[in-house]
């Protein structure tokens, strides 16, 4: 089984590797467009304050089946809103009026799918500031200003119930016909010259403060105000070359990240594909799948004896069975565990639970810690030993073998690495051992209730809790799983302490020899 679980290990290795190189090339393909939108957002979404006479860009990203966008405008204006070729990216322009009033405004959203149906939202707010072009909307002088008009009220006269219909009619006709008061006046020369000043004054600081688009717009009220001034106009000019090479430069800025991560993805996926050559090599033939080493097993045919005393019409425990069956990690109770293997024995036209005995299944839920890939695992083992050791049941006896098989994982639980690099060494190299690794108490205790190990080779010293009080929890956990202290600093009195109440299985001192290691391991679980 073991054998089997680092062949997965392999694979899955692999297809990790596979997912980097997919990604790579996904980012790759992608580039044209990525380089783009990162581009918009550095135009748009980052700029969220204008001044009047910029224009705003409305983008939209709707769904593929959207006919037609419109939006209302904070001016009560509405904008159509035209949809890239090729894309889902509409977008429409509106240009802040210049006489309007400053404040944070959203824009109306409204469109309309293929099939009619109406929907309503509306944009990131936007936030509208105030130049001295707005002056302009003051009101006129006492000399040109006009009379003011008399109120709805005052304008319609009570009207007789006796009253004709054309009476009404020539009433109605009459409050039409009224003039409307005339626009507000033009500026005095003086004034326009003030204002031309004060725009260009302020327009050219912006300018040497970088703050392109209100440069931009301070110039374009300039430009409003005395069409002819070529100041203005190649202030304006400059500010909007200005603005370009930003983009430009924005522009390569993207380009450089992009090919960095393409560069990086592509590392990464070469240093997976060495990986995978490096595990391959350090797991030759014999750790393939345990079908292909059934495959040349002699004994084959007293397991296909036993699958069909048992009636099977397959085997329900092979990863071919399961490969339509979603099995997840999550620990099962025993109840359901149960009722899992049955299920899986039944698919195969078995009968029950046959031939696990009660026993036997309490075995494997403690193996398996309820886990139901690690229970097939157990179930598949034990009925091949049973069909070469022409048993009729599977025993708590007969799962009780597969402790010396499946248990040759050994916890190695030290807050140093170094400590744990090299005793990892010693008990891959020396002895052939599987390792897994905690760097501090709480660690440990997780690690023992989620997985079965033959060994644990324990620091005293560590962090959130010493290996004097792991120990202890570790026997409310699991009373026979073999534990080794390896300390140079330990209390001898607390590991005598340990080793009569807490049944402590051995002890490492530092600096240890690989010898002392491995018999000491070996001793513990037995194997030596």
């Amino acid at each position: 089984m073991r054998s089997r679980e680092k062949w997965i290990r392999v694979k899955k290795t692999y297809a990790f590797s596979l997912i980097f190189c997919a990604l790579a090339a996904i980012i790759l393909a992608s580039f044209p467009a990525f380089s783009q939108d990162a581009l918009r957002i550095s135009r748009t979404d980052n700029i969220k304050e204008y001044y009047p006479g910029d224009f705003v860009h409305v983008i939209v990203d709707a769904p593929i089946d959207t006919a037609q966008i419109t939006a209302t405008m904070p001016d009560g204006s509405t904008i159509s809103l035209i949809e890239e070729r090729r894309s889902t990216i509409w977008r429409g322009i509106w240009q802040v009026p210049l006489n309007f009033k400053k404040g944070s405004f959203t824009a109306k959203l409204s469109a309309v799918d293929v099939d009619g149906n109406i929907f309503e939202g509306q944009s990131a707010p936007f936030v509208i500031k105030e130049l001295a072009i707005v002056t302009l909307v003051g009101l006129p002088t006492k000399e040109a200003a006009p009379a003011p008009a008399p109120a709805m009220r005052e304008k319609i006269t009570p009207v007789a119930p006796e009253a004709s219909q054309a009476e009404l009619i020539n009433i109605v006709r009459k409050l039409i016909a009224e003039p409307v008061p005339g626009p507000v006046p033009e500026l005095k020369a003086d004034e326009k010259a003030k204002l031309f000043s004060a725009n260009l004054s302020s327009g050219k600081k912006s300018l040497e403060q970088g703050r392109l688009q209100e440069a931009a717009a301070y110039f374009r009220v300039a430009l409003f105000l005395d069409p002819k001034s070529k100041e203005a106009g190649s202030y304006l000019l400059d500010a909007q070359n200005r603005t370009k090479a930003a983009e430009q430069a924005a522009r390569r800025r993207i380009e450089i990240i992009a090919a960095a991560s393409v560069a990086g993805l592509v590392f990464i996926y070469i240093f997976f594909q060495l990986l995978v050559r490096a595990i391959s090599r350090c797991y030759p033939s014999e750790t393939r799948p345990v079908q292909t080493a059934e495959a040349s097993d002699p004994e084959k045919k007293k397991k296909k004896d036993l699958k069909e005393i048992l009636g099977w019409k397959g085997d329900p425990f092979s990863e071919e069975a399961l490969k339509d069956v979603i099995i997840g990690d999550r620990p099962l109770g025993f109840d359901g565990l149960k009722s899992f293997i049955r299920n899986r024995i039944e698919a195969v036209n078995g009968s029950g639970l046959a031939p696990f005995t009660e026993s036997a299944l309490k075995k494997i839920y403690e193996f398996s810690k309820g886990k139901p890939t690690q229970a097939l695992d157990i179930c598949r083992w034990a009925v091949g030993r049973a069909a070469k050791e022409g048993l009729g049941n599977v025993t708590a006896e007969l799962v009780d073998e597969y402790s010396g098989i499946a248990f040759k994982k050994i916890l190695i639980a030290d807050d140093e690495e170094v400590i744990r690099s090299t005793l990892a060494a010693i008990l891959k190299k020396g002895g052939g051992y599987e390792v897994e690794f905690a760097t501090d108490g709480e660690d440990v205790l997780k690690k023992i209730k989620e997985n079965n190990y033959g060994a644990v080779l324990l620091d005293i010293v560590m962090p959130k809790l010493d290996g004097y009080q792991v120990l202890s929890r570790i026997r409310e956990i699991s009373p026979e799983l073999p534990v080794i202290f390896v300390s140079g600093k330990g209390d001898s009195a607390k590991v005598m302490n340990s080793l009569s109440q807490n049944r402590l299985s051995g002890l490492i001192e530092k600096p240890f020899t690989p010898e002392a290691v491995l018999d000491a391991v070996a001793k513990a679980i037995k194997l030596g």
